[in-house]
């Protein structure tokens, strides 16, 4: 009965988010001392023991049994333990470890004696006990990516042929050298007539260290700046905080909701009824750590249940904002090198040197500082800014940033509002510039007109009905005039898998509006989706299109799209294409326009790989890939992420060009397709690759020359089970029913020492012929 009075008595909860204050009826932090807790009823009101019996008893805490037994001294009614036990308990007393602890005599404790099953009942202030983290909390980091050498050759081949113009062709190229040093890229295109043969895009070498999450850049890049500031491209270096090495940190803060259990309970979070958690807790402070995923505001519902099944739930508001950093965290980036010029039209044009830098840091769990900087020649600039969560009602982002050239003083002021929940979100942001204020971006830009850009958006779910969204947008830049568009959009899903799309733009400058009706319907399986709608043009005539779509198959096949429009003046505009997925290359063709007037065109896509002293053609890698190697065995079936892939070539080589970087990918072979004398002592593996990276993924299978034999002694009955044998004076057999046995790691002759359950020994020799692919089966051989 005191268990059961005690959980409505001792359990409290809070919600951890920075302070204690919420829900919990005591302090959160663990006490130390027992002086504020009220004095328990004495052990003498349930009877008394012999005086100064020596008792050697196990303790139990608040109904867990600790299985530490400890010597307890009992002494007119009352029980003492040492303090060392105690503290050896995780239960906070003072004292010398030899000094005793009159144990029903502290406040908040309870005693009962357990004389059959000679245990000490403690019932003691939950907060005495140690702390639990339960949920999921922090994600452990699997490991560190990798990389081998190789070299890759990324390429999109497009030719076309339009009427009125000649043919033409252009082929776009990443060549890429990695390894553990780092990766090496350069990017460019060669096209068939204008005046450029070939234009280069961006040659660079790229590092990053996962364990400080920070990336090293050399050559052509792009700076990493704030919301509020604008990047720019040179040709330099770059070091940069750069999370994405690190898929298991979680940067921005999430709630945790903390508690006290004074007995073994169970609990279960709920967010926004979905369940995010269930299961068991010890007495004691916990505290649990929701799924990282959730974003915006939220209500959390926690349920516990007693013993008895009665349940106490507690509703806590929350929000949570990914723009934010976690207190202590700190991003940042900082650049420098000489300005690119005409990026994309001139392959080698390099300006003025100039540097930038970017900070963020969380300050705590509501407030994110902000700064930057730029600095090229006579001209700096230099902003600070702060993103600030207030309370559960969203998000304010303020920042303001001054300029000053040949002796001209500008600024900027950029201000935002953004607020999230499952059924509902609004954002606002506006940012005006002065018409001194410029940056390195806008060096070539006229500077006598101020800039302004003002931007608003909204959406409600209608459940049922779909959702619905609206969205403002006002800009002024220099040199060009005011624009201010506003739209209007719906979704509505109809049946079991198709959906209406309506949406309308009114351009309040022009006092125009275009619309659109459609509808999307899924065939189902790999049948395709069917398009159709209504479209109204700015000039007030109206269009209608209908398309066909079936996407290609991940793992290689063919898909198609068709589609024709009815211009609204009357022209009928049709497109029809064909794409060809293979495991070698994807392989693309089609034609577009209207009658008299249309246009062909080809397209090849697909990477070269060396790696592994072997060359791959493959479809192209868009991140990372991985080579599986199984040491020159083919046949062996290769699966990722429990999705079968392929199956070795005739070198032992599956190459898997769609793995994501840094992401821990399981990859697999399967034993049970393996001819029946190979074996491998490793079968998968969980393996995360850098960016823009390959990694050969060794997976060791070797040639088994095995053996089936019944062993009989002299009288030709069978050898005991489980007798042991050495094969070949290293490896080791059992013998199993009937005295089968099935031995590994044989030779052309072979020596099998038998040790009998009952220490006696005995032997026997064979000679075997090896045939490849199979298991030899040597028949009845006697040992003696």
């Amino acid at each position: 009965m005191l268990l059961l009075a005690a959980i409505f008595r001792q359990l409290k909860w809070a919600l951890f988010s920075g302070t204690c204050a919420a829900l919990i009826v005591a302090p959160c932090q663990a006490a130390t001392k027992y002086d504020d807790i009220p004095a328990a009823a004495s052990y003498a009101e349930r009877g008394t023991v012999a005086e100064a019996e020596p008792l050697q008893l196990e303790v139990v805490v608040n109904g867990v049994p600790s299985g530490v037994i400890v010597p307890v001294q009992a002494s007119e009614g009352h029980f003492h333990i040492s303090a060392g036990d105690m503290r050896a308990l995780s239960l906070p007393v003072e004292g010398e470890a030899s000094a005793q602890v009159t144990v029903d005599e502290l406040p908040g404790v309870e005693v009962e004696y357990d004389m059959p099953n000679q245990r000490l009942k403690l019932q003691v202030p939950a907060r005495w006990l140690q702390g639990q983290q339960i949920g999921f909390g922090p994600r452990r980091n699997e490991g560190p990516a990798r990389s081998s050498i190789g070299v890759m050759l990324n390429y999109d081949l497009y030719a076309v042929d339009a009427p009125g113009a000649p043919p033409s062709a252009s082929l776009w190229t990443d060549f890429r050298v990695f390894g553990p040093a780092g990766l090496f890229s350069t990017t460019g295109v060669a096209r068939t007539g204008g005046n450029t043969a070939f234009m280069r895009y961006d040659t660079r070498w790229i590092r990053s260290d996962e364990d400080s999450m920070t990336t090293y850049e050399a050559g052509d890049l792009v700076t990493r700046t704030l919301p509020w500031s604008n990047a720019i491209r040179l040709g330099g270096v770059q070091v940069s905080r750069d999370f994405a090495v690190r898929p298991d940190v979680v940067t921005y803060p999430v709630p945790a909701f903390a508690g006290e259990a004074a007995l073994p309970s169970s609990v279960q979070l709920f967010i926004d009824n979905h369940e995010a958690f269930g299961g068991s807790i010890q007495p004691g402070p916990f505290v649990m750590n929701p799924l990282p995923q959730i974003n915006g505001a939220g209500q959390a519902s926690i349920v516990v249940t007693d013993a008895l099944g009665r349940q106490v739930a507690t509703q806590v508001p929350f929000y949570v904002a990914t723009t934010l950093l976690r207190p202590g965290l700190t991003d940042y980036a900082i650049a420098a090198g000489a300005m690119r010029r005409h990026y994309g039209q001139r392959s080698f044009d390099y300006g003025t040197m100039a540097a930038s830098g970017s900070l963020r840091h969380g300050l705590s769990k509501t407030l994110t500082a902000e700064g930057h900087f730029e600095l090229s020649g006579a001209t700096a600039v230099l902003g600070v800014g702060a993103v600030v969560r207030i309370g559960t009602f969203g998000v304010v982002n303020a920042a303001y940033g001054m300029s000053r050239n040949g002796g001209r003083n500008g600024g900027q002021v950029s201000v935002g509002y953004q607020y999230q929940r499952r059924d509902f979100s609004f954002s606002v942001n506006h940012q005006r510039q002065n018409a001194g204020f410029f940056d390195l971006a806008s060096l070539t830009r006229d500077r006598d007109r101020a800039t302004r850009m003002t931007s608003a958006s909204a959406s409600v779910a209608l459940g049922r009905f779909g959702s619905i969204g609206g969205a403002y947008l006002e800009s002024r830049a220099r040199g060009e005039g005011r624009t201010r568009l506003a739209n209007l959009s719906w979704t509505m899903p109809v049946g079991g898998s198709a959906s209406i799309f309506a949406s309308a733009t009114r351009d309040l400058g022009e006092r125009g509006w275009t619309a659109s009706l459609s509808l999307q319907v899924p065939l189902g399986g790999n049948r395709g989706t069917v398009n159709g709608g209504v479209m109204r043009e700015a000039d007030g005539r109206y269009g209608t299109r209908i398309d066909y779509n079936r996407a290609v198959p991940t793992q290689g096949g063919i898909g198609w799209n068709a589609g024709v429009d009815r211009l609204g003046h009357g022209d009928l505009y049709g497109n029809a294409d064909v794409t060809w997925r293979t495991r070698f290359a994807e392989l693309r063709g089609g034609a577009y326009g209207r009658s008299g007037d249309v246009t062909r065109w080809l397209g090849a896509s697909g990477s070269v790989i060396w790696m592994d002293k072997a060359v791959f053609a493959a479809n192209r890698v868009a991140d990372a890939f991985a080579l599986v190697s199984t040491r020159g065995y083919s046949g062996v079936p290769v699966y990722y992420e429990n999705q079968l892939v392929g199956r070795t070539d005739a070198h032992g080589h599956v190459l898997i060009p769609w793995a994501a970087a840094y992401y821990p990918g399981k990859y697999t072979i399967d034993p049970l397709g393996f001819r029946e004398d190979l074996t491998a002592d490793v079968v998968d593996q969980k393996v995360a690759v850098k960016r823009g990276s390959g990694y050969i993924l060794d997976f060791p299978v070797r040639r088994m020359i095995a053996a089936q034999i019944a062993l009989v002694d002299k009288a030709g009955a069978p050898l005991p089970v489980g007798a042991v044998i050495r094969v070949n004076g290293r490896g080791t057999a059992y013998v199993g029913w009937d005295g089968l046995v099935f031995a590994e790691d044989l030779a052309a002759h072979n020596d099998l020492v038998v040790t009998l359950p009952d220490g006696a020994s005995c032997r026997t020799v064979f000679d075997m012929k090896v045939e490849q692919g199979k298991i030899a089966d040597m028949g009845t051989l006697t040992c003696q």
